[in-house]
């Protein structure tokens, strides 16, 4: 993982407190909000923790979050790489779907992409009924369906791991 020296300093106590607090939230089932801060968190971490601090918002975290990904931190038999969004046939990283499709309209729409939202035809829903969904395409809805348990499970693991190895001097 590359890290300067002056953002090492600053990980732990920069990002700890959203990972408390989404703890916090998520232990009193307040889960949008746990997710919107965990995403914050891989927000704040990814110009860190990437060595081409010169890349767009976007790019940096879609590349840490796939990078993440690909450490195996979704756990034995799991590997989500890509999947091909219904509505337009387009193979998309999974990394980019939590950024396009989950973070910005969590962020600046306040949307909680829910499956069972009226009317709205959103190309991307979290389901937080069945904790071993990872994700699947529903073609007769023309969406994809992300597991909330599953996914934010893993983006605690990937801050969580940041945090800890930001407080172990020498592992990063």
């Amino acid at each position: 993982m590359f890290i300067d020296s002056e953002s090492e300093k600053n990980i732990s106590t920069d990002i700890r407190w959203l990972l408390d607090d989404a703890n916090c939230l998520y232990k009193e089932g307040r889960r949008y909000g746990a997710m919107l801060l965990l995403l914050c968190a891989i927000d704040a971490l990814a110009p860190r923790l990437t060595k081409d601090r010169r890349a767009n918002v976007s790019d940096r975290y879609i590349n840490y979050l796939d990078s993440e990904f690909t450490k195996n931190s979704q756990g034995p038999g799991v590997h989500i790489k890509s999947i091909v969004m219904p509505q337009t046939g387009k193979s998309v990283s999974f990394a980019y779907i939590c950024y396009s499709y989950l973070r910005n309209p969590m962020v600046h729409e306040g949307n909680i992409l829910k499956v069972d939202a009226d009317g709205r035809q959103e190309m991307v829903y979290l389901d937080w009924s069945d904790s071993g969904l990872a994700s699947h395409v529903d073609k007769s809805n023309n969406r994809v369906v992300i597991g909330g348990v599953w996914l934010i499970r893993h983006l605690f693991q990937i801050v969580t791991r940041a945090v800890r190895m930001a407080d172990e001097p020498g592992d990063i």
